[in-house]
């Protein structure tokens, strides 16, 4: 298949990936799709609980949120989403997801050209696709995604920076952020939990750096993260014994992306929140763990991420399956080194950011 005609490129689909960290590190492609398709509107689907990130971007004329569904609510649910899709005449879909009903919802939309990398059987449904990597052998997320853009336009494309698009917060919810963290003057924000088990460091490690961060630095913490990692965040609270502020779980993306631009300093976990960090300009101390930083460390110049390369990383479980010494990766990451790390940044940003 030769390469499509931008002018004849009139509407564009664009499925965004499920997770918050790839779906950041996905942005860089979604505005690289504005170089390819000047005049083409985009309709983004995304997670509903991602959607809020994408609400303002210039070049969407629509963004569907979709729900969670599984079991035999999901094949329902797919043919639903491609009826509403076959109506609005798409020219174009780029499916960033390596999902086989992603790559399916396309197909069944009718949209003639249909872009992804080709993985669970879903190569018959794709146009253009290219084979999805073993682990250990894909490049950088955001050159992963990229990459897709590239094979299809036949070029080299330039790549643009980390972005989302949220949904303006309103003048009321700013004031109460001011209001429950006391003022944006010196504020590090620290994101303890993670999805996979094997991707967190110490409760116990992390509640001594913020202890030194509000002793030492006289800086506000404010731990961050989403409902799950509630009780991780309650921990590092309580074994700090500074009392820093608990967010965790009561903020939207919007308002911990407001936070984040507040803040001086990002230090967490290889998670979701990292890369959001990333995207709102924020230095970020990556903490990675089991995990390969040349594919998945935050998109930025302005970070230190410490990862400790021992004989069974990088890994991909979610769970530690070793019984000889469990997380040895994670517990390699010594207090002092994060502490130099968070350091390094924090003299980099002496000048307060502001209270407004």
């Amino acid at each position: 298949m030769q390469s499509v005609d931008a002018t004849n490129v009139n509407r564009i689909a664009v499925r965004l990936p499920n997770w918050l960290g790839d779906a950041v590190m996905a942005t860089p492609a979604l505005q690289a799709l504005h170089q390819i398709f000047p005049n083409a509107p985009v309709t983004i689907l995304v997670r509903e609980q991602l959607a809020e990130l994408f609400t303002s971007y210039p070049f969407a004329d629509e963004v569907i949120p979709l729900p969670k569904v599984s079991g035999p609510a999901k094949v329902s649910h797919v043919f639903r989403v491609a009826g509403n899709l076959r109506r609005k005449k798409f020219d174009l879909a780029v499916c960033f997801p390596h999902s086989f009903s992603s790559a399916l919802m396309f197909r069944l939309a009718g949209i003639p050209h249909r872009l992804g990398y080709f993985a669970e059987g879903r190569k018959i449904f794709l146009t253009k696709s290219l084979p999805y990597p073993l682990d250990g052998e894909r490049p950088h997320r955001v050159k992963f995604y990229l990459q897709l853009l590239e094979h299809f336009a036949g070029k080299k494309l330039s790549v643009p920076a980390l972005n989302v698009w949220p949904r303006p917060l309103a003048d009321e919810k700013k004031e109460n952020l001011l209001r429950k963290i006391g003022g944006f003057g010196s504020l590090v924000a620290v994101a303890a939990g993670s999805v996979g088990l094997s991707k967190r460091w110490f409760s116990k490690r992390y509640a001594e750096i913020v202890q030194r961060l509000v002793r030492e630095r006289q800086v506000k913490v404010v731990l961050v993260g989403a409902p799950h990692d509630r009780p991780t965040c309650d921990q590092v609270a309580e074994l700090s014994g500074v009392s820093p502020l608990n967010l965790s779980g009561e903020t939207s993306l919007s308002e911990l992306f407001f936070v984040f631009q507040k803040s001086r300093l990002f230090l967490g976990n290889d998670s979701g929140a990292g890369h959001l960090a990333a995207a709102a300009g924020v230095p970020v101390v990556i903490l990675a763990g089991a995990g390969d930083p040349d594919e998945i460390a935050p998109w930025t110049d302005k970070k230190t991420v410490l990862f400790k390369k021992i004989f069974c990383s990088p890994c991909y479980r979610n769970t530690c399956r070793r019984k000889d010494h469990p997380l040895e990766c994670m517990d390699l990451i010594n207090v002092d080194e994060v502490r130099q790390a968070v350091e390094h940044w924090l003299k980099r940003t002496e000048e307060p950011v502001g209270t407004a």
